[in-house]
């Protein structure tokens, strides 16, 4: 009985980068991009929900395996498979990405809360943008995420919300199992919008940091056991991720597709999609749920390309650190966050800046698959511990979808 005790409590342990990734991925661009779609294509991408699963986890788990087998960043992986001037480009595009998708996501978050409460966004801008700067300074990531992934479960108002909008079950069940090829060139940069914004670079980078904290501070070390919690974990993470990008398109579809609201401009009218289930009060939780979902991933965003900058130039790093054990690392995370909120100031529509943020995450993230791809094909960094052939080949068909995505939207 103490046997299945300890057994047990060991693979509770082991669970935690996987989910607390999956729940970074439903960030304010992820709502955003979702409610578009639904609200301007109706249930006609429902599909991509299924699609993107599967993908995301190949992706995720081929990094914790980098991360694992190497017992290195994914970034040190990358010096050492191309070279640091080669790795440089790379990460530098990192960085402006993910400032841009910070910048989209506070934008958002200001927008909402001014919205609700009659105040100028800029105050809440600038108020969001300290908080979580300096949160991150002054407690770990754990404590952070144990706390704000609570927050997350306000997403799960959009599915309660489904089943209770007026659904068109024919066009439901077509648009979630009938594959339509896109038709124009907004269709094809829906289709990038929705696999950046799902399967986004940042996650790579993050998902790797947290399996070698989590090496760190584990003196038990079993390299085929994490493995294989592990696969278990991002499985759970990115089918509950996927899930609820399901049920937010469905509730934008019957919501506000089949009202007529076309064009979601504010979050004003992105919280309209909750109205059949909470009135008045749907602006409220999706403040809220909005709130959580961005302070949650604003440190992922904001932390994973700072690592990769510290990692380039061989810094002190890491969330877990004091400021004077990693000064040039939260100096960088510092010069990211002030440069996300100067972007805010010249006053573009936060929503439609999420969504593009989600189209340059959908450019980048093909190229770093690649980059991985041949990473986890080298013996000498991976210790003799390759990467399985369905993970190996997910992740190649991941990047082979995700480019020829790009190429219809710059074509059609």
């Amino acid at each position: 009985m103490k046997e299945k005790k300890a057994k047990f409590l060991r693979t509770i342990k082991n669970f935690g980068p996987g989910m607390v990734t999956g729940a970074a991925d439903d960030d304010p661009s992820g709502v955003a991009t979702y409610t578009i779609a639904g609200a301007l294509y109706g249930y006609k991408f429902l599909w991509t929900s299924w699609l993107t699963w599967p993908l995301m986890a190949c992706v995720q788990m081929m990094c914790a395996d980098i991360a694992l087998a190497s017992e290195k960043s994914l970034t040190e992986t990358l010096i050492q498979k191309y070279s640091r001037s080669l790795a440089a480009p790379v990460i530098f595009a990192l960085f402006t990405a993910n400032t841009l998708n910070v910048a989209a996501d506070l934008s958002a978050m200001a927008d909402a809360l001014a919205i609700l409460t009659g105040h100028p966004s800029l105050l809440y801008l600038i108020l969001t943008g300290i908080i979580v700067t300096a949160s991150m300074i002054f407690f770990t990531y754990r404590t952070i995420a144990r706390t704000l992934t609570w927050l997350t479960f306000f997403l799960l108002a959009y599915v309660f919300t489904a089943m209770k909008v007026e659904t068109n079950w024919e066009q439901l069940i077509k648009g979630s199992f009938y594959f339509r090829p896109p038709e124009s060139s907004a269709e094809w940069s829906m289709i990038v919008a929705l696999l950046g914004t799902t399967i986004s670079p940042y996650l790579f980078f993050w998902q790797s940091s947290q399996e070698l904290e989590e090496l760190r501070t584990n003196k038990n070390f079993d390299y085929a056991n994490v493995k294989r919690f592990r696969k278990w974990d991002i499985l759970l993470g990115t089918f509950i991720s996927n899930l609820i990008m399901y049920f937010i398109i469905w509730t934008a579809a019957g919501s506000l597709h089949a009202n007529g609201i076309f064009n979601v401009e504010n979050s004003a009218q992105a919280a309209r999609a909750l109205e059949p289930l909470l009135g008045h009060a749907s602006l409220v939780v999706y403040t809220i749920g909005i709130l959580g979902v961005g302070m949650l991933a604003i440190p992922t965003l904001v932390g994973s390309s700072s690592l990769a900058v510290a990692d380039l130039f061989r810094w002190q790093s890491g969330l877990n650190k004091k400021w004077n054990e990693a000064q040039a690392f939260y100096s960088t995370l510092c010069l990211g966050m002030c440069i996300a909120i100067i972007l805010n100031l010249f006053q573009f529509n936060p929503i439609k800046a999420l969504f593009y943020s989600a189209i340059v995450n959908g450019l980048l993230s093909p190229v770093l698959i690649v980059l991985c791809l041949l990473v986890s094909r080298d013996s000498n960094i991976m210790k003799n511990r390759p990467l399985g052939k369905p993970t190996a080949l997910l992740a190649s068909l991941t990047a082979l979808v995700m480019l020829c995505s790009a190429v219809g939207m710059f074509l059609f």
